[in-house]
């Protein structure tokens, strides 16, 4: 247990955080697949009630 406490004392170094920030970030709005001008949802704003 004291090892894994031990990891908040770790510190990135700037070379580890340039590599993550290479990463390739995909984000997808799960609307995409609802909204459609056939679909139940005409829009994202009808789609998203506006709770997270």
């Amino acid at each position: 247990m004291k090892e894994n406490l031990d990891i908040f004392d770790s510190k990135l170094t700037k070379e580890e955080l340039n590599k993550i920030e290479q990463i390739p970030q995909c984000r997808e709005n799960p609307a995409e697949f609802t909204v459609a001008e056939q679909g139940p949802y005409k829009s994202i704003e009808e789609f998203w009630d506006g709770e997270i």
